[in-house]
């Protein structure tokens, strides 16, 4: 039985409760397909990337890195201080002596790990930013490996830390929507392909993963990594807003681009004159006006109420006649 599928960065993630091997082998297949766009890890793989993108790449090319390098230095120094500052004040309000050591034990591993982390963020981002696409892909050299395409299981907690990433990156993307629209348009102009909010090297989905990609491995406890990665969801919708703002603007002053238009739903008058009209054909919209019906009042009618009174009848005798218009009178008969 499926319990949860998610899709972010450069896979997915799936778990299962008593998977059957056809499932297996279906997603065996599926991860063997889904690595078209493999990461160069050479000088020479990277220039026979770049060659496929436009002209205007190598005008634009210096100072995007340049932006992907300053937010990728101020976003991670921004991270550690806060989450340094979040596990200590989680560790001085923790219930009991258990809880504030596991707090003060992220700290200490969050903090032998700065360097790597302000190393690893601003690289990545920076290679994502050359290739235009997510740097977390598998290398030209591993996709030539038939391993690349096996399945692997991971535990639990690297589970759980995929999850919080992915549903960081579904809550974050809607609230930039327009900004990397375009963006998107932008990226996909200069590399002469299609790129959406997944490949964006500065999207949510490949900055999220490149920060996931610097905290891989923690050991410390979930409750400790927990408050972490809250803390980076308050970094990230902080300073996107920033970053996609700088590169739209620094894309519109080199010429790509500059204004973008909203794709519209427009319905047309058709040009046919046949009733029916052949396929294709827009139709404009008819307005039909609107009939107001008057009430219509009905008198009442009143029906006078008729009395008739008693009439006895004798063996053998008929009762007289009324007259119309005339009330019946008591008639007597006498006996």
């Amino acid at each position: 039985t499926l319990k949860i599928f998610r899709v972010v960065g450069s896979g997915f993630g799936c778990g299962f409760e008593n998977a059957d091997p056809q499932t297996i082998a279906l997603l065996q297949s599926l991860a063997a397909s889904s690595n078209p766009d493999a990461v160069p890890d050479t000088a020479e793989g990277m220039s026979r990337t770049q060659g496929k993108f436009s002209e205007r790449f190598s005008e634009a090319k210096e100072p995007l890195l340049e932006l992907a390098r300053k937010f990728g230095l101020r976003a991670t120094d921004e991270f550690l201080r806060l989450v340094d500052e979040a596990l200590f004040l989680a560790a001085r309000d923790a219930g009991n002596n258990l809880d504030e050591t596991r707090f003060l034990d992220g700290q200490n591993e969050i903090r032998g790990r700065r360097d790597d982390i302000r190393e690893t963020v601003p690289n990545l981002l920076q290679k994502g930013v050359s290739i235009l696409n997510s740097p977390l892909s598998a290398t030209q050299e591993e996709a030539a490996s038939p391993a690349v395409s096996e399945l692997s299981l991971i535990d639990k907690d690297e589970f759980e830390e995929f999850l919080t990433v992915s549903q960081l990156v579904s809550d974050l993307e809607p609230r930039f929507k327009e900004d990397l629209f375009k963006l998107d348009r932008r990226f996909s102009l200069l590399a002469k392909r299609e790129i959406d909010d997944r490949s964006n090297p500065l999207g949510p989905a490949v900055v999220g993963g490149v920060f996931a990609e610097a905290l891989k491995n923690l050991r410390s406890d979930r409750t400790a990594v927990n408050v972490i990665y809250r803390t980076l969801r308050q970094v990230l919708e902080a300073n996107l807003g920033h970053l996609y703002a700088d590169a739209n603007e620094l894309l519109v002053e080199l010429g790509v681009l500059p204004v973008i238009e909203k794709e519209k739903s427009t319905i047309k008058r058709s040009e046919s004159t046949s009733p029916s009209g052949p396929a294709g054909v827009q139709y404009s919209r008819v307005q039909y006006s609107r009939v107001q019906y008057s009430r219509v009042r009905y008198s009442r009618v009143r029906y006078s109420r008729v009395q008739y009174s008693p009439v006895r009848y004798h063996p053998g005798s008929r009762p007289a006649p009324c007259q119309a218009g005339q009330r019946h009178h008591r008639a007597t008969q006498a006996v």
